[in-house]
């Protein structure tokens, strides 16, 4: 099967989209809460992309290569930025890595 194309057809502009989202802050700070979380979800996002580049999974696997690789990141960005969840709910019942 094939791999991963090795460059991908647009290269994200992380920094951008992270300076977008500062300036969205100061512009709109009731939308703050989720803003940040978007900014941390960035890093999540720029690592699981460079990791996929750089391990080439292959397609038939990919999925649970994102679910292996990124989610772990993607959970932790959300526990450590997103809002904050009911008690008694998903969240605050289970354990994630």
């Amino acid at each position: 099967m094939e791999h991963l194309a090795s460059v991908p057809a647009v290269t994200p502009q992380w920094g951008g989209r992270r300076r977008r989202a500062t300036e969205l802050v100061e512009r709109w700070p009731f939308a703050g809460e989720m803003l940040r979380l978007y900014a941390a979800l960035l890093d999540a996002q720029a690592r699981g992309g460079a990791a996929a580049l750089d391990d080439r999974p292959r397609r038939e696997r990919l999925a649970s290569y994102v679910v292996e690789r990124v989610m772990p990141d993607i959970l932790q960005a959300t526990f450590a930025a997103g809002p904050v969840f009911p008690s008694g709910g998903l969240f605050h019942t289970r354990r994630f890595r």
